[in-house]
C-alpha cells in the first residue's frame, strides 16, 4: 500500500539562485509549478523496484530517464523536473539499518543529479530549484515515504 505524503510549500521559499545577467544581480526563485506538494511511496513486487513519486500542481509526461548507479530518475518531459525515483530492492523484508544504507544511496545520486544540473548558468534554473526542492522533501520524509518497505515480506 503506497504512502502518500503532503508538503507545505513554505518549506522551500528559500531556495533559490543569484546569477548575474549583463551586469545586474538577479534572483530567481522557485516556480509554484516546480513545488512538489506530495510524495508517494509504492514498492512494486512483481518489478522489485521502489517508487518514490512527486506530485505537482500540474501533470507532466514523463520524458527523460537518468541513471546514477541502480537509482533511475524520470524527469518531465519538458520541465524537466523530477517526476519519480526507482530504486531496485533485491531484498526484503528491510529493517531501519537497510533503509539508512537506502536513504544514503538516494541521497549521493540526488547529489550527482543536481551537480550535473549546476552546468553553465545560461542553463533554465527550473529543474535546479527543483532538484533542490525534491532533495528537501525526501529528506525530510524518507521515514515515512519508505515505512511500507519496513513490512514488505513479513
Amino acid at each position: 500500500m503506497s504512502k502518500h505524503i503532503w508538503i507545505n510549500p513554505k518549506r522551500f521559499s528559500s531556495i533559490g539562485e543569484r546569477v548575474l545577467a549583463d551586469g545586474m544581480k538577479i534572483e530567481v526563485f522557485l516556480s509554484p509549478s516546480d513545488t512538489p506538494n506530495g510524495i508517494t511511496g509504492t514498492y512494486d513486487e512483481d518489478r522489485g523496484e521502489f517508487v518514490i513519486a512527486f506530485e505537482y500542481q500540474n501533470r507532466e509526461i514523463p520524458g527523460e530517464e537518468l541513471h546514477s548507479g541502480k537509482v533511475r530518475f524520470i524527469e518531465g518531459r519538458h520541465s524537466g523536473k523530477l517526476l519519480s525515483i526507482v530504486i531496485p530492492i533485491d531484498h526484503k523484508p528491510f529493517d531501519k539499518v537497510s533503509l539508512i544504507t537506502l536513504k544514503t544511496e538516494v541521497g549521493k545520486a540526488l547529489d550527482a543529479r543536481r551537480e550535473k544540473l549546476k552546468g553553465p548558468k545560461s542553463l533554465p534554473l527550473g529543474p535546479l530549484l527543483n532538484a533542490q526542492a525534491t532533495q528537501t522533501a525526501l529528506d525530510g520524509e524518507f521515514e515515512k515515504v519508505t515505512a511500507e518497505l519496513l513490512s514488505v515480506g513479513a
